[in-house]
C-alpha cells in the first residue's frame, strides 16, 4: 500500500479511486476475494466485514486515507442489513452463524454500492478530509515457498479510530503479521479478528498495553472454540500518534531500522529462552 501522496487534492484523488472501481468492476465475479473456511458468529462478524472490506478495495488501489471511511460506511450498512435481512448476509438460522460465500457476496456488492454512490460529486464533496497527521507508507510482501497454499498473513489497517468509530483523538495505525503453522486458517483468524478484540477491549484506547494483551487472549480463546487444526505466531506493532507499542507471540521478528542500524523489539519464544520465575 503506498501513501496518499495527493491530500492537497484530496477529493480529485477520491473522484479517480471511484471512476476507476466502476470502470473496472465485473459484475460476473463470483468470488472477487478470498474467504475463510470457516463460519463466523454475530460478535465475528465485524472482523470478517473489514477484512474483505480491505481485500476488495486494495485489489484496486483504494488511497489509504480514504480506506478507513470506506471501511466504517460498510460495516454499518452490513451490520443494519444483518438486522433487518440477516439470511442476504448468510445467516444460518439452525447454527446461528453466518456463511462466509453469502457474507462476502453482500459485503462486496454494498461496497459496490458506496462507490457508485460517491460518483455523485454533491456527496463526494462530503468526504471528510485526510488525517492531518500524513499516514505512514506502508508496504507488505510475502513468499509461499514450496508449500501448497500460502499460511502467512499480513494487516496493515491506517486510522483504527475512525474505522471503528472511536471517539478519540489519536491517530492509531495497526500492522500485523501472523506466520500460519499446519494450515492457514489460525493465521487467517488472527488477521481478521485480533484488531477487532483489541479495539472491543475495556482498555482501549485509554491502555494499548491491557488492551493488546486481551486481544491476544480473545483471539487465541475464539479460535480454539473453532475446534480448527492449525496455529500461527504473531507479532503486531500499534502505532498512537508517535508512540509505539509491540506484541507478539512465537518467534516471529520486530526491528526498529534508523540510519543504517536497527534494534530487536521482540524477546522471541523460543524453547531456550530465559524466562525469569517469581514465587508469590
Amino acid at each position: 500500500m503506498a501513501l496518499d501522496q495527493e491530500n492537497g487534492d484530496y477529493l480529485g484523488s477520491y473522484q479517480r479511486f471511484f471512476e476507476d472501481f466502476i470502470t473496472n468492476l465485473n459484475p460476473l465475479d463470483q468470488l472477487p476475494i478470498k474467504i475463510s473456511g470457516y463460519d463466523c458468529t454475530e460478535g465475528e462478524i465485524v472482523g470478517e466485514i473489514i477484512d474483505m472490506t480491505l481485500q476488495y478495495l486494495n485489489q484496486k488501489f483504494c488511497p489509504p486515507s480514504l480506506q478507513a471511511h470506506m471501511v466504517r460506511l460498510v460495516i454499518e450498512e452490513i451490520k443494519a442489513m444483518c438486522r433487518k435481512q440477516p439470511e442476504d448476509c448468510g445467516l444460518k438460522p439452525h447454527e446461528n452463524t453466518y456463511g462466509p460465500l453469502k457474507l462476502m457476496q453482500a459485503v462486496t456488492s454494498k461496497v459496490n454500492e458506496i462507490c457508485f454512490r460517491y460518483l455523485d460529486n454533491s456527496r463526494l464533496a462530503l468526504l471528510p478530509p485526510p488525517p492531518s497527521t500524513p499516514l505512514p507508507l506502508a508496504t507488505c510482501y510475502a513468499i509461499k515457498n514450496i508449500r501448497r497454499k500460502m499460511e502467512d498473513r499480513s494487516v496493515v489497517l491506517h486510522d483504527l479510530n475512525t474505522m471503528f468509530s472511536i471517539k478519540d483523538d489519536s491517530l492509531v495505525n495497526y500492522y500485523a503479521v501472523f506466520d500460519g503453522h499446519g494450515g492457514q486458517d489460525a493465521a487467517v483468524y488472527c488477521a481478521a479478528h485480533l484488531h477487532q478484540y483489541l479495539v472491543e477491549s475495556i482498555h482501549y484506547p485509554t491502555n494499548p498495553v491491557l488492551a493488546l494483551r486481551d486481544a491476544f487472549q480473545t483471539t487465541d480463546a475464539r479460535f480454539i472454540e473453532k475446534e480448527l487444526n492449525s496455529g500461527s505466531t504473531a507479532v503486531v506493532a500499534l502505532l498512537v500518534n508517535k508512540t509505539l507499542y509491540i506484541a507478539w507471540a512465537g518467534d516471529s521478528q520486530a526491528a526498529l531500522v534508523k540510519n543504517g542500524s536497527y534494534r530487536q523489539l521482540v524477546n522471541p519464544h523460543k524453547p531456550e529462552r530465559v524466562v525469569s520465575i517469581y514465587l508469590l
